[in-house]
């Protein structure tokens, strides 16, 4: 069991690294991959979690949908994720600041799913 968890983390890796390095062979591909990586569960009302992804910055909304937000610097990342409200400071400082592209629609959030 824990060698599974260890290839399902070796995988994980992979597939960030892969993001990160942009590797991809088209749009598909790419959305397919961001679709697969597991975001970091912020407890918030609007915003499920969050992903760091190479520059970019990856979120998931409570209503499932998925949107890359492209070259996001580390400073409002970090800002981002230890802000009191995520869903005020993504508000007031990433909502309309970078151009952004929807990447998946998932099911609702559900809190088993994540990391």
């Amino acid at each position: 069991s824990s060698d599974l968890k260890y290839l399902d983390y070796k995988k994980q890796r992979e597939l960030e690294h892969s993001v990160k390095k942009k590797t991809f062979v088209n749009k598909d591909e790419e959305k397919r991959v961001l679709k697969k990586i597991p975001v970091k569960k912020l407890n918030s009302s609007m915003i499920h979690g969050a992903a760091d992804v190479g520059s970019d910055l990856l979120l998931q909304f409570n209503d499932g949908h998925r949107y890359k937000f492209y070259n996001v610097p580390e400073r409002v990342k970090k800002e981002l994720m230890t802000a009191g409200s995520h869903g005020k400071y993504f508000a007031q400082n990433i909502k309309d600041k970078y151009k952004y592209e929807k990447v998946a629609e998932l099911q609702r959030a559900l809190s088993e799913r994540t990391h």
